[in-house]
């Protein structure tokens, strides 16, 4: 990943959000939204997300430019990688590109996440623009956001027979917060206490059945994903709609080449 500004380069870990999921059966999470659309076109070479209505706040954030390339990777789909959230996609030599047996092309589905059907064994070279997001700035317009009614029911969606231990955990983890009207709050909230808490380890050892309880409860260790769906779970028990997603996080800078390395490992 390489990435335009120069006083950024090298100074911050990259953070390239890939598939999102929103059900969750209390041991799995999996994504009920399938169907993809092509992304509209602002010229040949560059597709667009700004009509996305998933994107709840709208012309907002810093503009960072990244060029990346992606190696083959073993995807069910093709997610296409990038620093959230995503505002267009571009692509070189377009006019080429269209004689190709599989020409580039950019899709999302449902919860907007996007994907490409370029053979999966083939690399990809793509530049993303992104609006970085402040929430602390963006908070006064959090309100005004708005949910449709389908979105809303699968964010919110918690397995039958949820533990009921998680809800007094979760009003402690929200001790000392006045109101509970300020959902960023919350969530700043319990972020802290997990990250303080409860210890990243990729040792394993879970219990098969119910791996959230045993990592909240007994071991208080697990991998990000088990602090990403306990956060989920947490804030959707508060009525916050909410939902994990994967890609990599990190990065190695080469001071020489001017890029970012991001391996399986990140």
């Amino acid at each position: 990943v390489e990435i335009e500004d120069d006083d950024l380069a090298g100074k911050r870990a990259l953070r390239m959000r890939g598939i999102s999921f929103d059900h969750y059966d209390g041991r799995l999470w999996t994504k009920t939204t399938h169907e993809t659309e092509e992304l509209p076109r602002s010229d040949p070479s560059t597709w667009t997300t700004r009509d996305d209505p998933t994107r709840l706040i709208q012309g907002l954030g810093t503009p960072l430019k990244q060029t990346i390339y992606l190696e083959p990777l073993q995807m069910d789909r093709r997610m296409v990688f990038g620093e959230p959230v995503i505002d267009s996609l571009s692509i070189d030599n377009a006019q080429l590109d269209r004689l190709r047996r599989n020409p580039t092309r950019f899709y999302r589905d449902g919860s907007g996440d996007i994907s490409t059907k370029t053979p999966a064994d083939v690399a990809l070279r793509y530049h993303v623009t992104s609006m970085i997001q402040d929430l602390k700035r963006a908070r006064p317009r959090l309100g005004n956001a708005t949910l449709s009614g389908n979105q809303r029911e699968r964010y919110l969606q918690l397995p039958p027979g949820l533990d009921e231990r998680l809800r007094p955990l979760r009003d402690e983890m929200l001790d000392g917060i006045e109101s509970r009207a300020d959902p960023l709050a919350d969530a700043v909230a319990i972020e802290s206490y997990l990250r303080t808490r409860f210890r990243y380890s990729t040792e394993g050892g879970h219990d098969a059945e119910r791996p959230l309880e045993d990592f909240l409860f007994n071991l208080k260790a697990g991998h990000c994903e088990y602090f990403a769906s306990s956060m989920v779970v947490l804030l959707r028990t508060l009525g916050i709609p909410a939902r994990p997603a994967n890609g990599f996080y990190g990065g190695a800078y080469n001071t020489f080449g001017r890029y970012y390395q991001i391996r399986q490992a990140d």
